[in-house]
């Protein structure tokens, strides 16, 4: 199959390693996915893939720990969202509207039946800047919007980041300008709140085992218990804020980026630095 022209046999000499780290956008049902692990089994594949259907058969064709999959969609700064067939490159489902500022962060359920979106900040002649603040859920199948939007009465600011608990029953979301807060998705409730913070949150995540959710802030990152919300650790070594956060496979390794040009790979259990990567 070909892939920029390059079949992935054609590829693998020009990678010119055995263990590359490779990011697949348009990742469709995992068929190249599985053409580059046969050619490349120890290769880090980091997919992307907003379409439900399709993430459901490549669910059930990719089962290697070595594969990573991010169900995503687009926002834009008007604050509308649109789900794109990348490899097409066309839009494949209706334009879903409501936020009022950027769309700064989209996720996924993991049964791929609800979009969870975050609204930011928008820049308006005359009027200035202005938040929306709000996290809105959409029907995947419908584009239709579920309920109301979860409104954090406690901030004024934007909602930065939205991550799923692995069962798809609560959302955690960080903000602008307070703590992050836990949402129930059924009851539309606010359950938790993650203390421990200052300011910007930008990046967000549960663990793939939900016992455990990190985020980072202007300088830190921060790890709390997925359950009682309990900060844990209050992980320092950032330069820059920490825009995205994400845990390994097997939840052994924390990784956070940040505005400082690094990527810190981290031990969540002890806060310890594991390895720096830098841009």
């Amino acid at each position: 199959m070909e892939r920029g022209h390059l079949t992935v046999p054609e590829l693998k000499p020009l990678i010119g390693k055995d263990d590359p780290t490779i990011l697949e956008v348009g990742a469709n049902v995992g068929q190249t996915t599985e053409e580059m692990l046969r050619e490349m089994p120890k290769a880090r594949v980091f997919c992307f893939e907003p379409e439900p259907r399709a993430i459901r058969k490549f669910k059930d064709r990719i089962s290697s720990p070595n594969v990573t999959l991010y169900e995503c969609a687009v926002g834009d700064q008007n604050g509308n969202i649109r789900i794109w067939d990348v490899a097409q490159r066309t839009v494949i489902a209706p334009m879903m509207s409501g936020h009022t500022g950027t769309v700064s962060s989209l996720a996924y359920s993991p049964d791929g039946k609800v979009l969870a979106s975050a609204g930011s900040t928008i820049f308006n002649e005359g009027s200035g800047y202005t938040n929306d603040g709000t996290v809105r859920l959409w029907n995947t199948e419908t584009h239709e919007q579920i309920g109301d939007p979860l409104i954090n009465e406690r901030s004024s600011g934007p909602a930065l980041a939205v991550s799923f608990a692995p069962g798809g029953e609560k959302l955690a979301v960080g903000y602008g300008d307070r703590d992050g807060m836990v949402w129930d998705i059924g009851t539309h409730k606010l359950v938790g709140t993650l203390p421990g913070t200052y300011g910007v949150m930008p990046g967000i995540t549960y663990s793939h085992a939900g016992s455990l959710i990190a985020a980072g802030d202007s300088s830190n990152v921060r790890i709390w218990d997925g359950t009682t919300y309990k900060l844990l650790r209050d992980v320092k070594g950032q330069t820059g804020s920490v825009n995205a956060m994400a845990f390994s496979p097997d939840d052994g390794h924390l990784a956070s980026a940040a505005q400082d040009d690094t990527i810190r790979i981290w031990d969540p259990t002890t806060g310890t630095l594991v390895k720096q990567l830098t841009a």
